[in-house]
């Protein structure tokens, strides 16, 4: 019966690193980087992701948010993806996202190996105006 818990909770780091909304194959992360920021208008880190594009068509509009999860999966943050995104099949797009707060402090003290980053997309709108929604 402890074998059977055991297996059970290593198990666990996988199965959160699924969407609970959406697919994480339409839009995926290719990489990121993590700037910290400290001006006068703007203390805070600048997200830097480089998003490639796996629909099947060009889209105009994408609903989706990007995770970031430590190595043990433990949800650390996640964004919403630039609603006007645009990108055409094989693309890779760079988008910078400002943030600024404290549950991210530690993702650029970590060992890169450690932190788990991906994008579940929910709904894209094509360039032909057709939308499709993805579950």
């Amino acid at each position: 019966m402890l074998i059977a818990v055991v297996v059970s909770l290593a198990a666990l780091p996988a199965a959160a690193q699924d969407c609970q909304e959406g697919q994480k194959e339409v839009i995926a992360v290719e990489s990121w980087d993590i700037k910290k920021v400290d001006d006068p208008m703007f203390s805070g880190m600048d997200i830097t992701l480089k998003l490639k594009s796996n629909a099947t068509k060009p889209f105009r509009m994408a609903d989706a948010s990007f995770t970031f999860q430590d190595g043990l999966g433990r949800r650390i943050s996640s964004f919403t993806i630039d609603p006007d995104l645009k990108a055409k099949p094989g693309d890779v797009v760079e988008t910078v996202n400002g943030y600024q707060g404290s549950e991210m402090d530690r993702v650029p003290k970590m060992n890169r190996a450690d932190v788990v980053v991906f994008a579940c997309t929910k709904a894209l709108v094509y360039e032909d105006g057709t939308k499709e929604e993805f579950k």
